[in-house]
């Protein structure tokens, strides 16, 4: 009896010294610099939203954060390097949800699953998108080119630089019962550059390209639920009845298995940082809302887009390659 009594304590004082290993570990986080990966190049939106944001979150964690741009693959360099990283919350990722999101219907043989090996840890900033059109066209509203384009099947052309873009406009002509052209772009400048030159006529983009080629493109409706106040007339794509077409939402997100206290530090120093009047006045000049929402609704969120993609792919037929 006294022999197992001794290995009894000897039991509860080894889970003792687990217990304060592991709140040691979170008590003492971060005890190294942080890296934020972007899987985009150096300049992108997700790399200058990340230096922004690492400026500020390193004032309150106490240790630099420095941002490493690990581009190519779609998003998957960037990926595949966060996911063989230590889950201990040194290694985060700002990445374009929903090109993480539709990777499994993009590829094959992902070594990783996006919803359950990189959790969000909050929404960082939000971009509102526009359906654009070349001015030079008969029609000057959404329902003028619906109308134009179910009249001359095949005729138009649109453009995308991701497969997603590709997965929700073709989800759209579907419900529309419309037959589009698909021209696909390597990056968003030259895709603007076809647009605005008519080569195709019809994109989705961002008011930073919409004010740059003001003379030349027009939109024709926004994402998102509420109407922008700039431009009051144009009607959301939701209201249209394709709440698919999404605001373009990027995430910091972390490797699973990361402790939930860390998880907790950082996702309070990243909130701090988006409601500082640094983060939000350079956010601003960018032309980002910046969000900073719970982590429960930014993993809904990141859920969500994820079963868009597919059921939009299952419907299409399409496979991954």
């Amino acid at each position: 009896m006294k022999g197992n009594l001794s290995v009894l304590g000897s039991l509860l004082a080894a889970a003792c010294l687990v217990g304060s290993a592991g709140h040691a570990t979170a008590q003492d986080f971060p005890n190294k610099p942080i890296r934020i990966v972007v899987a985009n190049s150096a300049g992108s939106i997700a790399d200058l939203a990340a230096r922004t944001l690492g400026q500020e979150m390193s004032k309150t964690l106490g240790q630099p954060i420095i941002v490493e741009a690990k581009p190519g693959a779609n998003q998957l360099i960037g990926l595949d390097f966060v996911h063989k990283q230590p889950a201990d919350g040194h290694t985060l990722i700002l990445t374009y949800i929903t090109a993480l999101a539709a990777l499994p219907t993009m590829v094959k043989s992902l070594n990783f699953d996006p919803l359950k090996d990189f959790p969000p840890i909050t929404t960082v900033f939000r971009i509102r998108v526009y359906l654009t059109t070349p001015r030079k066209q008969p029609w000057s509203n959404f329902e003028q080119f619906a109308a134009y384009a179910k009249a001359n099947p095949g005729r138009l052309n649109f453009g995308s630089n991701n497969v997603p873009v590709r997965l929700i406009f073709e989800s759209m002509f579907g419900q529309l019962g419309v037959n589009l052209v698909h021209v696909p772009f390597t990056g968003a400048g030259p895709l603007i550059q076809a647009l605005a030159t008519d080569q195709i006529q019809i994109v989705l983009t961002n008011e930073q390209y919409l004010n740059t080629f003001k003379e030349q493109i027009q939109p024709i409706a926004i994402t998102g639920t509420l109407r922008d106040p700039k431009y009051p007339n144009l009607p959301t794509l939701t209201e249209l009845g394709f709440p698919q077409m999404r605001d373009a939402d990027y995430m910091l997100n972390i490797r699973s298995g990361t402790p939930q206290p860390i998880v907790d530090r950082l996702y309070n120093a990243a909130v701090q940082a988006l409601r500082t009047p640094e983060v939000r006045a350079a956010y601003t000049k960018m032309q980002f809302e910046p969000v900073g929402n719970s982590t429960q609704d930014a993993a809904k969120a990141f859920a969500d887009e994820a079963a868009s993609y597919t059921a939009v792919a299952r419907k299409l037929g399409l496979q991954p390659q």
